[in-house]
């Protein structure tokens, strides 16, 4: 609810955190039956996490206005055609942030 409600005063665009609409799907795949007592195809189930998907896709379909900054671009640029095996990411990493001795 405090996330909630101070996004959906938001205009967009916007970029929310997807880890709460992953809760949210998570929650309702495994706390709702797929089927009713009845044997039946449990709708409400499924339109509650059609909810879910409609407000994501909502977010994604604002289009972000971004205007292009060279110095910031040339960055990005320069530091994304940077290969770097696995070790030496892994130690980059530890540099970074140095392994806690048990």
């Amino acid at each position: 609810k405090s996330y909630r409600e101070p996004l959906h005063a938001r205009t967009p665009p916007i970029i929310p955190y997807i880890g709460v609409y992953l809760s949210d799907l998570t929650f309702l795949e495994d706390g709702n039956k797929d089927f009713t007592s009845g044997d039946q195809v449990n709708f409400h189930k499924r339109i509650m996490i059609s909810n879910v998907i409609k407000e994501i896709k909502t977010y994604q379909q604002m289009p972000y206005n971004i205007e292009e900054i060279e110095s910031i671009q040339r960055y990005v640029d320069e530091t994304m055609t940077m290969s770097l095996d696995d070790n030496q990411l892994y130690d980059y990493s530890v540099k970074c942030e140095p392994r806690q001795q048990s």
